[in-house]
């Protein structure tokens, strides 16, 4: 009987470790540090993405994290509580350095989306300069179309010629480029352009030229590129009819920038 009971005992410590390895606390945690993980990825990469991070984030991100963070503190609030505490401290430290790293990720996400593209803004921007008749333009996507200061429309449908306080009329493209001569071949070349690097307008001036990544009306961000010799845009003067709030430099003559 003893030796018997012995084996049993044995055979069923050996079996338990396999049976039961899927505990609540592995459950538990596990899905935790999964939604924290997804979530600084989704910080980091959400511009390299395209993803708008402030709205999905609030849509998605928010309530998916306080849903992760209900199941931690359900389960712990069942007994026993002691041998919980360390696994409880431990998520809510991973908890603090995803909310204390949120700007350092933005800042990592930021400098992979420019370093993917480094060398075609570069040739850009150098192409720009060279055929010097475009001070400024956008990609023409959005609802506000510029180009060499006046409101453009690509089509008949989004002719305006009605002068509002503070606006101009809309014009034909086709009249700026002429005014301008620009060529309607260069134009579309640039907008492609813009488009394939993922920014959105450009300014051109002796010392810069300065693109767009986001933005609407103000706190717009983007990158400067300065010429050899020239000076980067002073903090407080006006870049795109903004007040330039911050100026990051990224080597090369490039600097990242936001405005407000």
């Amino acid at each position: 009987m003893g030796s018997y009971g012995s084996r049993s005992a044995m055979h069923q410590t050996e079996r338990d470790p396999n049976q039961h390895w899927l505990t609540p606390r592995l459950v538990v945690l596990s899905q935790f540090v999964i939604v924290v993980l997804a979530l600084a990825l989704w910080t980091m990469l959400g511009e390299l993405l395209g993803i708008d991070n402030g709205f999905a984030m609030a849509l998605f991100g928010a309530p998916l994290l306080l849903l992760s963070i209900l199941i931690v503190v359900v389960w712990a609030s069942f007994p026993p509580r002691r041998p919980k505490l360390p696994a409880v401290l431990g998520a809510l430290g991973v908890l603090a350095a995803l909310v204390l790293g949120d700007v350092y990720l933005r800042r990592a996400g930021s400098w992979l989306f420019f370093e993917t593209r480094r060398s075609r803004a570069e040739r850009l921007a150098q192409d720009i300069r060279a055929y010097g008749r475009i001070r400024d333009m956008s990609d023409g996507f959005r609802h506000f179309k510029t180009l060499n200061g006046s409101l453009v429309a690509l089509s008949a449908a989004e002719l305006d010629t009605a002068v509002r306080a503070g606006e101009s009329a809309t014009l034909p493209v086709e009249r700026v480029l002429a005014r301008d001569s620009v060529s309607q071949q260069r134009y579309e070349e640039f907008r492609r352009r813009l488009r394939d690097v993922r920014l959105i307008e450009f300014a051109v001036t002796n010392d810069y030229v300065a693109f767009v990544r986001d933005g609407m009306i103000d706190n717009l961000d983007g990158f400067v590129l300065v010429r050899p010799g020239g000076a980067p845009p002073a903090l407080g003067s006006k870049l795109f009819g903004t007040a330039l709030v911050e100026l990051i430099p990224l080597g090369g003559g490039w600097y990242r920038f936001a405005t407000t």
